[in-house]
């Protein structure tokens, strides 16, 4: 009978805990990120939209908060 490759000797239970454990905290740590610049374009996204509706604002004549009311 034929012996196993060396490399299965090493496939033990704890080994197999050890690499699951590395895989889902790297799991946990990509949805993090993956939150966090998701939320980020989110801010700009909200941000470049208020910044438009201001420019619109003052761009039309007669609604400026410097101008005095018409007679």
């Amino acid at each position: 009978m034929t012996t196993p490759p060396p490399h299965l000797h090493n496939t033990s239970g704890s080994r197999f805990s050890q690499r699951l454990g590395y895989f889902l905290g790297g799991v946990a740590i990509g949805l993090i990120l993956l939150g966090f610049f998701m939320s980020a374009r989110q801010r700009a996204a909200q941000q470049a939209q208020a910044d438009q509706a201001t420019s619109q604002r003052t761009a039309q004549p007669g609604h400026g908060a410097d101008r005095a009311p018409q007679p």
